[in-house]
């Protein structure tokens, strides 16, 4: 890269990263190669050293579930003694979250170091279209990945999955969770359009891991479209229910079959029936990957203690956390964001406070579908709803989402505004009481907002 970059402390790279955010990308617009492309990323990583080629990777596509399938895979490679890169997205508190070195956020001398020499890249490239966010973000990550020297990188997509900027990424396993509609103005309005764009990811030869219910009807338009690109790839895919899965035990632990192996976990670390479909794809990729034979470290192999060890002690906040701060009733936080999630959601509810009414104080980015959140979340389960906005441009006005959502509630639920995560927080202490449940939901930045507010709270 030539002479060395000027230095930066951790509030300069932090500012010089967020310059780059352009809210008008959540605007409608086409969806395609001259508007996403990866030549710019490319380009970027070129003058980097290109150092995603040297990283195996498991490269994690889906609607929902990604993040938490990401998080699992990542905790059974730790504990199994692997060296390990995580990149997700968004952030919850701090931007350095979205990038950890063996589970834990990379250090502000780390990111400002990193970010220094992108800056150095990003100014080298005369005449070049300026990097997204989310592109500086990815190169930030991969190039640490590669000067650690991780032995696995585990890389979620950030939007979609063909035009995202981690699919310049050669990985040793592909994984696909979930296809729903969501961010319907970029991917499109239908599950095989959805779908589509996440099966880009998909590598000629590279198996294919997809957390989709095989014996789901409702999504075999999309999995029609996951088995073409499969094929034509000439990429094994393995999908939920047919070649591995998992069931949740009453108890809290999770049984999982991949082929004919059998993985007992009799602790769960994420909260939420849902979590077993997760997991179940999370360990069928380690499978694929144990297989790929891709992992350098000699002898290195995928134990059923290190499976049951890594999924015990995952943690992934934000993602059904249930906290209870002194003085506060129970407290869930959750960054259900679409229907499906809110369905999820829900049944997670229902089986944790069977019987119980819950406070919700909800917000949503303006670019989301807030009634059919609300469907599938608030009939028969809401007692209260306070509607607030968390702190950030894209964030739907809260009388937008308050007039989309009442539609939806049934008689008798108190309904309330905040125009602060705060004040909603307050108001939901309120109305729930000592032995009430509070649930804050619709967007990660409001769990953000609201985990940062509790923080040192929790008892």
């Amino acid at each position: 890269m030539g002479r060395n970059p000027v230095p930066m402390d951790y509030a300069e790279a932090t500012a010089y990263i967020e310059s780059f955010i352009n809210y008008e990308s959540y605007v409608p617009r086409t969806y395609d190669e001259r508007t996403y492309g990866l030549d710019r990323m490319a380009r970027l990583l070129s003058a980097l050293g290109e150092p995603h080629r040297e990283l195996v990777c498991i490269h994690v596509a889906g609607t929902n579930g990604k993040g938490s399938v990401c998080a699992m895979a990542e905790s059974v490679l730790r504990v199994s003694g692997l060296r390990t890169g995580l990149f997700t997205s968004p952030h919850l508190i701090e931007p350095r979250e979205r990038i950890r070195l063996d589970g834990v956020a990379v250090s502000p001398e780390q990111f400002a170091a990193q970010v220094a020499c992108i800056r150095q890249a990003v100014d080298a490239l005369p005449g070049e279209a300026a990097p997204t966010f989310f592109e500086l973000y990815t190169a930030l990550a991969l190039r640490l990945f590669w000067q650690q020297k991780v032995d696995v990188a585990v890389v979620e997509v950030g939007m979609g999955g063909r035009l995202d900027s981690t699919n310049v990424l050669s990985p040793a396993v592909s994984v696909i969770t979930s296809v729903g509609l969501d961010h319907a103005a970029h991917l499109g309005g239908t599950l095989p359009q959805v779908a589509r764009e996440k099966a880009g990811i998909i590598k000629t030869g590279v198996p294919v891991v997809c957390g989709i219910s095989a014996n789901d009807p409702a999504a075999q338009p999309a999995l029609e479209v996951i088995r073409g690109v499969s094929t034509r790839c000439g990429s094994e895919l393995w999908l939920r229910d047919a070649e591995f899965g998992g069931t949740r035990r009453p108890a809290g632990g999770v049984d999982l079959w991949v082929g004919p192996r059998r993985f007992d976990t009799p602790v769960l670390g994420l909260a939420g029936t849902f979590q077993a479909a997760n997991a179940a794809t999370a360990v069928a990729s380690l499978v694929r990957l144990e297989d790929s034979r891709a992992v350098r470290v000699p002898g290195w192999r995928l134990r059923g203690s290190d499976v049951s060890a890594g999924l015990t002690s995952v943690q992934w906040p934000g993602r059904f956390q249930v906290v209870r701060p002194p003085g506060w009733p129970v407290v869930v936080l959750d960054g259900a964001m679409n229907a499906e999630a809110a369905s999820a959601l829900r049944q997670a509810l229902e089986d944790r406070f069977p019987g119980r009414r819950i406070v919700f104080v909800i917000a949503m980015s303006a670019d989301k579908q807030p009634v059919e959140f609300a469907r599938a979340l608030f009939p028969g389960l809401a007692r209260a709803l306070i509607v607030t906005r968390a702190q950030t441009p894209r964030a739907m006005p809260v009388e937008d989402l308050r007039e989309a959502v009442l539609c939806v509630l049934g008689p008798g639920v108190a309904v309330g505004a905040a125009s602060t995560v705060v004040e909603a927080l307050d108001a939901a202490r309120q109305a729930s009481g000592d032995d009430g449940v509070v649930c804050l939901t619709g967007s990660l930045y409001l769990v953000g907002e609201a985990l940062a507010c509790l923080d040192g709270l929790e008892g």
